[in-house]
């Protein structure tokens, strides 16, 4: 039933609030539902979704909704199951084609991505992620291995209250644990410590019927450890709920405590082999200049040395830039900090996240889904660090045809991009957007977001009160100084610039990234 209807200031819908709790909008001109809207009465849980199932959110409403399930086993009914939205996140979770969607945009586009990934009922028809029964963890200490069994009860379901972490004398811990075919098969396992996905070794130790017996060993970082393991089904596109995640807490305290070392990655780029791409002005000097500043903090408080890799135009090719991920991922140690700086051209295609190398072909979709760094590639690597403290820095610049001219479209563009990333990695995402004439003007010789970037990271995004002369510099300092400040800085400039930074972290774990000069 419809409690209450309305139109649009424009005429353009009819709006409903239905008895179920939505709210409704449905096109004018042919009756045909465009929008769903279903907000918890306390304004901040709320989720958004079209017919064709893409879905946008606020914090924890990809929980509220989801496609109920009515199992069969050889013809007969088998009881349901519920698959929420937040298990086909990466597919579904589009932020951009919701506003499209809204604002009359070509349904051309949301028709290729359903073409794309088959829809929603194609998607569940693939059938439910495995379920993981975590069984033991052992520790290696002293040349033997001791193993402690994990009851179904001990299995923390989601983080809340009191925590009582497992002590552990040894950083290595193995875990011992099966995973049960629901139907969809089985696809990768994910290994995540405090929300973010990190590097894990093992493989499958047997199999019996639908089950198969997994070893994951994994090396924890000094102090608490929260670790889940979570799956996808077999073709990679439903993964486990997120309550449903067995989880366990460690405690690691190492003899003796090491600084950690900052492993950076700064890629810059202006000039392109290829003459289609447009040229910039700052970014090379942009990823030399965030190297510097790193390198300049003398307190070693925060970290203790900078293991850096630098690339910049005719370098940093798409080799290289493969090949620095590797190599610091081979170095990296669970108690380290990482920041990676990607400055250059980006892309939007399928509302994911490309950044273009120095010796991309040509601007052509195919050859940027072939040949330039991808979104999954890039979460793929960053998950293959061992530590969870990890800040990704995207300093883009959009042109041509993948340039967003309405500022909605664009920051649903950035919002998309953004999420997406930060929900597959769980690392700390900070991006700023311009277009190529803004990133061709800049301050100082720097782009507008970085120049702000390298101020906020030699003290200025420090707010809180510090303790002499330990006051540091956090990812959540820095993202709220990168929001406050880039805006102003580019429209000093003039010429109607407009930059508005946006972070985001999915990850459980604020840590700082400089010390305070």
């Amino acid at each position: 039933p419809a409690w209450m209807v309305n139109l649009s200031a424009d005429s353009r819908f009819a709006v409903a609030g239905l008895g179920d709790g939505t709210i409704r909008w449905f096109r004018m001109s042919d009756g045909s539902e465009v929008l769903s809207l279903f907000a918890e009465p306390d304004g901040q849980h709320w989720v958004s979704w079209t017919p064709e199932g893409f879905f946008d959110h606020g914090p924890g409403g990809e929980t509220l909704i989801g496609y109920h399930l009515n199992l069969v086993d050889q013809g007969r009914p088998k009881g349901a199951a519920f698959v929420a939205v937040e298990q086909v996140y990466k597919l579904f979770f589009r932020r951009d084609l919701v506003v499209k969607k809204l604002l009359g945009g070509n349904d051309a586009e949301i028709a290729a991505q359903l073409a794309e990934i088959g829809g929603v009922q194609v998607v569940l028809d693939s059938g439910l992620p495995p379920e993981i029964v975590l069984s033991e963890y052992c520790i290696a200490a002293g040349g033997a291995e001791t193993c402690q069994p994990v009851d179904a009860g001990s299995q923390l379901r989601s983080i809340s209250g009191k925590i009582d972490p497992k002590r552990v004398p040894s950083p290595e811990v193995v875990l011992h644990f099966e995973v049960h075919d629901r139907g969809g098969g089985v696809g990768s396992v994910v290994v995540r410590r405090q929300g973010a996905t990190v590097a894990a070794h093992g493989g499958t130790r047997s199999v019996a019927g639908t089950a198969q017996g997994e070893e994951r060993t994994i090396t924890l970082q000094p102090g608490l450890n929260v670790i889940a393991l979570s799956a996808f089904n077999a073709t990679g596109q439903i993964e486990t709920k997120a309550k449903d995640r067995p989880t366990l807490v460690f405690r690691y305290e190492p003899p003796v405590v090491e600084t950690p070392i900052l492993r950076m990655i700064a890629i810059g780029i202006d000039q392109f082999a290829s003459p289609d791409i447009p040229r910039l002005a700052n970014s090379a000097a942009d990823a030399s200049g965030v190297v510097d500043t790193m390198r300049s903090d003398q307190k070693h408080e925060v970290y203790s040395e900078v293991d850096s890799i630098l690339l910049t135009d005719q370098k940093a090719t798409l080799d290289n830039i493969e090949h620095a991920f590797d190599d610091m991922a081979e170095r990296a140690k669970p108690g380290d900090l990482a920041f990676v700086f990607l400055a250059g051209h980006g892309v939007n295609l399928d509302g994911k996240y490309y950044f273009l190398p120095y010796d991309l072909p040509d601007l052509s979709p195919d050859s940027i889904r072939k040949h330039a760094l991808t979104h999954d590639d890039l979460a793929a690597r960053l998950s293959k660090f061992p530590t969870a403290r990890v800040i990704v820095v995207l300093d883009t610049c959009y042109s041509g045809t993948f340039a967003a001219n309405d500022s909605i479209l664009s920051a649903s563009r950035d919002e998309t991009l953004g999420k997406q990333m930060s929900h597959s990695t769980g690392r700390f995402i900070l991006a700023s957007s311009s277009s190529q004439q803004e990133a061709l003007d800049g301050i100082d010789g720097h782009g507008v977001f970085t120049g702000v970037l390298l101020r906020g990271l030699l003290g200025a995004a420090h707010t809180e009160p510090g303790d002499g002369d330990h006051a540091k510099v956090s990812i959540l300092e820095l993202g709220e100084y990168s929001k406050a400040q880039v805006p102003a800085a580019a429209a000093k400039i003039g010429h109607g610039h407009t930059q508005q930074p946006r972070w985001f972290f999915n990850g459980d774990e604020i840590f700082d990234v400089r010390d305070v000069d």
